[in-house]
């Protein structure tokens, strides 16, 4: 697996992608009140209104999805999916860490 994107909840759009601009240097990639991505040179960093409910996230890519999800289930891991999510062309799979961060699997299907 490797990791893909960080999805960080920030409260104000505005100015969480100011301080990451401005004051760390991240490059904007993609910018709406909505989700903005920020470019670290690899792995992106996300940012997603705050709300309920929603905790950092990790989205990792797994090169056999299915294995990753078996081996998952075969240690006791509560894992929802593989499932294709409307509007996308790979399968993912979800699961929430003890410290409640939600990971999630990505199959290699783009």
């Amino acid at each position: 697996m490797r990791l893909k994107t960080v999805v960080l909840p920030v409260p104000n759009m505005d100015a969480a992608v100011a301080f990451y601009r401005d004051v760390l240097g991240l490059a904007p990639a993609s910018v709406s009140p909505w989700w903005s991505e920020l470019d670290t040179g690899g792995v992106r960093v996300a940012l997603h209104p705050a709300h309920p409910g929603l905790r950092v996230a990790l989205q990792l890519v797994c090169p056999d999805l299915e294995a990753a999800v078996a081996g998952l289930r075969a240690r006791g891991v509560p894992v929802e999916g593989p499932r294709v999510e409307e509007g996308m062309d790979y399968p993912t799979a979800t699961l929430t860490a003890p410290d409640g961060a939600t990971v999630v699997l990505e199959g290699e299907g783009r």
